[in-house]
């Protein structure tokens, strides 16, 4: 996995004025009058809500990285823009104004997952209705967006390496085991990561659908998917594997509502389920004599 470098990481980083806001959203929408809400979450850019219905999206200049592109955010979400189905935000709007970088989209619905109280019931359904648009995002057309040479593409190897440097993070968390089961578990990664032998269902994914994109209204409905500015090619299970087992479970079974996935699909669903079992059994208290019989 590349290390990812930050341009500028010394840049000011200020707060538009609420007149340049306005200025640019008026672009799209001349009724516009109020900047609402800013959102200091702390990601690569900030967002910036008019009159309640329009966000702006602007690169902040101090996390400016490769892997992240409001340039092809607005191709990804044009080209889902084809297909009603998909709630995703709608594009008004992409240019640059002297050094500021901006998108102007429609607003989505509610608030992040993340910042919510949910029953449990409500959740799963969320999660079942996730599911079913990671499904349809992953099956659009997407060699338009191929040609566009805007999207990283893993090669099989670059793949798997992401999931042993997720599940090498993981592990170097894990406290209270011995050197010989973090050893076996090593072990037991690389043999589980062989088995993903071929690349033949890659496509564009999201790259972080999980909860602080993940969009619900008052009501416990979902509502949408924000931020597609990370997106990349790769294997759609790790758009999947973005939520902890518990809840992927739903996720998946949403994903699956429309069209059962392949038998390459399941290998690499089982090997990613795996590897986080791994994590989920080390962090328990239990003596674990032979991690593979647990599995």
């Amino acid at each position: 996995m590349k290390k990812v470098t930050y341009f500028q990481p010394n840049a000011k980083d200020p707060v538009l004025e609420e007149k340049i806001i306005l200025e640019i959203v008026k672009k799209y929408d001349p009724t516009v009058d109020t900047v609402d809400f800013i959102d200091e979450t702390g990601g690569e850019a900030r967002a910036y809500s008019v009159n309640n219905k329009i966000i702006l999206k602007v690169q902040r200049p101090h996390r400016l990285r490769d892997k992240t592109s409001l340039e092809r955010e607005v191709v990804f979400l044009n080209h889902l823009k084809k297909y009603p189905e998909i709630t995703v935000p709608l594009i008004y709007g992409y240019g640059k104004v002297g050094e500021i970088e901006y998108t102007c989209m429609s607003k989505i619905p509610g608030k992040a997952i993340k910042y919510l109280e949910i029953p449990d019931k409500a959740r799963e359904k969320i999660l079942e209705e996730l599911g079913k648009t990671l499904f349809l995002i992953h099956n659009v057309d997407n060699e338009p967006l191929k040609k566009s040479g805007l999207f990283p593409i893993d090669t099989l190897s670059e793949m798997k390496e992401r999931l042993a440097y997720e599940f090498d993070w993981k592990l170097e968390r894990v406290e209270g085991r011995t050197k010989e089961e973090i050893t076996e578990a090593k072990k037991l990664a690389t043999s589980l990561l062989s088995k993903i032998t071929n690349d033949n269902e890659f496509v564009v994914l999201h790259s972080n659908p999980a909860t602080t994109h993940t969009f619900v209204t008052e009501d416990f409905a979902f509502s949408g998917l924000i931020d597609f500015g990370d997106a990349y090619i790769s294997h759609p299970v790790l758009d999947l594997k973005r939520w902890a087992l518990e809840d992927r479970q739903h996720v998946i079974k949403g994903y699956f509502k429309i069209s059962e996935g392949s038998q390459d699909f399941q290998q690499v669903l089982k090997v990613c389920n795996s590897l986080d079992k791994i994590i989920e059994i080390l962090k328990g208290q239990k003596v674990i004599s032979n991690l593979q019989e647990l599995l």
